[in-house]
């Protein structure tokens, strides 16, 4: 999964309409949608690890707050990412960023 078409909640329109960065239905039940949430936010490290590309994830998180209310989608895939985001803040070269923005 390296290319944005991978990437099953992004849907581009055949009309030409423009990008919809979360076009993602309603689950039927709740487990089930919160194990999609879960899935994309992976799929979406993946994808940004992969791609030197421009980021997506403004994009995504707008298209997600237009769409409607949230739910156990949406949260999950944040939740996902901000365990990511944990991750990342207690790994050593990270901390080191941090501490070399006193520097800037």
């Amino acid at each position: 999964m390296h290319t944005i078409e991978d990437l099953k909640f992004v849907y581009d329109p055949k009309d030409g309409t423009g990008r919809n960065f979360w076009n993602v239905e309603p689950p039927h039940d709740m487990v089930h949608g919160a194990c999609l949430g879960r899935l994309y936010a992976i799929n979406y490290l993946e994808y940004e690890t992969a791609n030197n590309g421009p980021r997506i994830l403004c994009s995504i998180l707008n298209d997600m707050a237009t769409s409607g209310p949230l739910g156990p989608i949406e949260k999950n895939f944040i939740f996902t990412l901000s365990e990511a985001l944990e991750v990342a803040l207690k790994n050593p070269w990270f901390v080191d960023a941090i501490k070399m923005r006193e520097l800037c």
